[in-house]
């Protein structure tokens, strides 16, 4: 009904004939037009000031010439439909739909008229018809003022609505809490449903208890909360003010909390009324802060329990970012240029240094071993680290660490000279044996050959008493001989030797050979599954297996024949647990199984030991340095022996040694 009374108003008599009359004169009344306008300031003006004058021009004038040709064809309805239709829809050039104010439509409308009734004198002198021009173009403004009031009210009330939902979005979608706290009632008066979430109250338990937040603070934060709320309220240019605090939730736990607010509402004096803020639930970010300061401090108590700090050196401005502990190794209450550095260097120590750099500059790894001058003394410093170069393999930055080994360097020198000191000792202790040994041997040989001599000449003529003195003199000989060359047998069998790659079965043949007579005298049975080939030192291993047969053959039982096999396994690094062996990734397992009277368990680490004896002179012969000379072989090829036993049952030994292949 509306519309059709506006097209009904809109029906002129004189109006269509002057439009004609004023499209023949479109630039004049262009020109006019815009002076109207610029005279009224209409706010739009400043949404075309992008353009040049001459674009504003053509602007103004495209929308006249419209205007024109619509009321030349007496359908002012219809250009006010299509101009309706264009503002709702956001349709205009240059201009947007939220930018026209209701100042804009009135001033559009005055601006018009003023400029159309400027050619009215022009276009007739009749009194009659000048009076209805007026008249009409009154009644043209005053309708299209009416229609477009009521389109910029529904605009503005669809804008309001749209504000308000966006508005209504932000404070859902806010993932924290939104609220206006009212300082004269000092209470929130309104606040967001993600407190719920948040805190486990609900908006309407915030809103009906008094200062909430005052009475579930951390104690130890009130202080902090108190001086934000100052800050706020202090706050003169609009400044956004944050704090931290804690606050115990419904399940009474503290929570890690993080507030922004600012002034929202003053009266008309200035003084704030109400603060607007907003509060995040921020523990997960302050335990992992907490957690990378403890981090941080136990990484510093690690370095200065390890006497090792770490640095970053710009190369380019020569500034060194450093841990406390740099500076508590170098003794200096400030870090150090590298002319600084060089300066307190040992002399003979620069060009060291120098090189490791220039070394480090192509490789991007630097290290190096330095002595320095500090206070207390020179150090012995270690110095280690990677370069960080640009996109021209130029050194921007050197990250290292730096580390105290003074108390090191000590005891390495200590360690070397003790090491020194123990292989002197060991060569005198393995010289004064072969010595000793070997000047012990011709006494005994003459005893020997003495109490021979007696006993195949004089021997019938001897007394009971002397020829029981004179055999004890003889096995005591053959004893001590045996016990020599034992002894020299020992302190031979070091880890000195070179290992060679050859037949293990080869070896044991050989032993077999040394020991044919104790063989054929016990009708003994001696095999294996075929030995494989490995690095080892010969001879050792020859005398190894010969040791460990001979055991066999000694301690069999005297009405079974002896039996004594031998075989073989590869191993996996994995396989073996609790030895103290040399890294490999394969290991070579020789087992030595007999049926002879065997021993207890108590006694499996006993036997390998020098000089140990399980059972008396006078049943087994023996000096009892047959096993830990078998140790000592295997120790000497990286490996470990070891024994199982049952008595009466047997024995078993294990020998264990890396294996190439």
């Amino acid at each position: 009904m509306q519309h059709a009374t506006t097209a009904g108003m809109l029906q002129f008599v004189h109006l269509p004939s002057f439009a004609g009359f004023l499209l023949g004169r479109i630039d004049d009344y262009t020109n006019e037009f815009i002076s109207q306008v610029y005279k009224a300031d209409i706010p739009l003006l400043k949404h075309l000031q992008h353009l040049s004058e001459e674009e504003r021009f053509q602007f103004s004038k495209k929308l006249n010439i419209e205007f024109l040709n619509n009321l030349f064809n007496n359908n002012a309805a219809g250009h006010l439909e299509i101009i309706t239709s264009r503002w709702l829809s956001n349709a205009f050039e240059n201009i947007g739909r939220y930018d026209v104010h209701a100042q804009d439509v009135t001033l559009v409308n005055y601006t018009r008229s003023k400029a159309q009734k400027k050619f009215i004198n022009q276009y007739t002198k009749d009194p009659e018809i000048i009076f209805l021009l007026h008249t009409e173009i009154d009644e043209l403004s005053y309708v299209f003022n009416t229609r477009s009031t009521n389109d910029y009210l529904d605009v503005l009330k669809e804008k309001i609505e749209e504000e308000a939902h966006f508005n209504r979005n932000i404070l859902e979608a806010s993932p924290g809490i939104i609220f206006i706290y009212d300082i004269q009632q000092d209470r929130e008066i309104y606040i967001n449903g993600r407190v719920e979430e948040i805190t486990g109250f609900s908006p309407g338990e915030v809103n009906a208890t008094r200062n909430l937040v005052k009475e579930l603070t951390h104690p130890e934060d009130m202080v902090v909360v108190s001086n934000f709320l100052h800050a706020v309220i202090a706050e003169k240019k609009g400044k956004i003010q944050n704090a931290d605090y804690r606050f115990r939730n419904k399940k009474a736990q503290y929570q890690w909390m993080r507030c922004y607010a600012v002034v929202y509402k003053r009266d008309a004096e200035g003084n704030p009324l109400q603060i607007l803020g907003s509060a995040y639930d921020i523990s997960n970010e302050k335990e992992t802060a907490f957690a990378l300061v403890k981090r941080e401090q136990q990484l510093l108590e690690a370095q200065s329990i390890g006497k090792i700090g770490s640095f970053d050196w710009d190369i380019v401005n020569d500034i060194s970012i450093s841990t406390p502990e740099v500076l508590k190794i170098f003794e200096s209450d400030h870090r150090k240029t590298f002319e600084e550095m060089r300066e307190h260097t040992h002399p003979d120590d620069v060009e060291k240094i120098k090189y490791a750099l220039t070394e480090a500059f192509t490789s991007g790894v630097y290290a190096c071993e330095y002595r320095y001058k500090t206070a207390s003394g020179m150090k012995v410093i270690d110095a280690k680290g990677v370069i960080r170069f640009d996109e021209n393999r130029k050194p921007l930055s050197l990250v290292g660490t730096i580390q105290d080994i003074t108390e090191r360097k000590k005891i390495e020198k200590i360690l070397i000279n003790s090491k020194l000191e123990l292989e002197r000792s060991n060569e005198q202790l393995q010289e004064f044996a072969f010595v000793a040994s070997h000047d012990l041997k011709e006494p005994l040989r003459k005893i020997a050959m003495f109490s021979n001599i007696i006993m195949t000449t004089d021997w019938d003529d001897l007394p009971e008493r002397t020829k029981t003195n004179i055999e004890k003199i003889s096995e005591s000989a053959m004893r001590m001989q045996r016990l020599i060359e034992g002894i020299l047998t020992y302190s031979s069998s070091d880890a000195q030797q070179k290992k060679e790659h050859g037949s293990l079965e080869t070896l044991f043949r050989e032993a077999m050979v040394n020991l044919e007579y104790k063989i054929q005298e016990t009708g003994a049975e001696i095999t294996t599954d075929g030995l494989p080939a490995a690095d080892v030192i010969p001879f050792q291993v020859q005398q190894l297996f010969q040791n460990l047969i001979g055991n066999a053959l000694k301690f069999s039982k005297k009405l079974e024949t002896p039996r004594v096999r031998i075989t073989h396994s590869i191993l996996k690094s994995d396989e073996i647990k609790g030895k103290h062996l040399n890294p490999s990734k394969k290991y070579l397992q020789i087992t030595v199984a007999d049926n002879g009277i065997g021993f207890s368990k108590a006694s499996a680490q006993k036997i390998f030991g020098l000089f140990q004896r399980l059972h008396g002179r006078s049943d087994y012969e023996g000096s009892g340095l047959g096993l830990a000379i078998c140790k000592r072989i295997v120790e000497n090829h990286g490996g470990a022996i070891s024994a199982t036993s049952e008595l009466g049952v047997g024995s078993t030994f294990r020998v264990v040694i890396p294996y190439g292949g």
